[in-house]
């Protein structure tokens, strides 16, 4: 998963045997976040679970050179092209194992309950929530 980023929001086509997942990425690589990405070269490109008659399945997307993922991931985080990914209702994020998921998850209900001021950012760190 160390090369793996999640995209969430991409529309679904109907038929699914003729959606290409590589290219949809691609697509949103180059217009939103602005990277070239005629060099980037992907391992696996797919969605995740079953088919819902509601709602949209993530792309997760393993890149072959873990850079050109650090890349992107970094870009995601730039001001302007988050108010732009946020205006689509877009994302971009790393995989995480189960696991960890499931320890994020617990911090959620701690964060919201502890105070933290609006517009500050939480973290979790060894099973503690820290504010910066």
């Amino acid at each position: 998963m160390r090369e793996n980023l999640m995209f969430y929001g991409i529309t679904e086509t109907n038929d699914t045997a003729i959606e290409n997942c590589e290219t949809l990425v691609k697509t949103l690589i180059q217009d939103v976040l602005k990277i070239d990405t005629q060099t980037m070269v992907f391992d696996r490109v797919h969605r995740i679970g079953p088919k819902a008659k509601r709602g949209i399945r993530p792309i997760v997307a393993k890149f072959h050179r873990y850079n050109d993922r650090e890349i992107v991931r970094q870009k995601s985080f730039d001001t302007e092209i988050k108010a732009e990914m946020t205006k689509r209702n877009i994302g971009v994020g790393v995989q995480w194992p189960k696991q960890i998921r499931e320890a994020r998850k617990a911090l959620h209900p701690l964060a919201k309950g502890s105070g933290i001021q609006k517009g500050k950012n939480a973290y979790g760190r060894q099973q503690a929530l820290h504010q910066h």
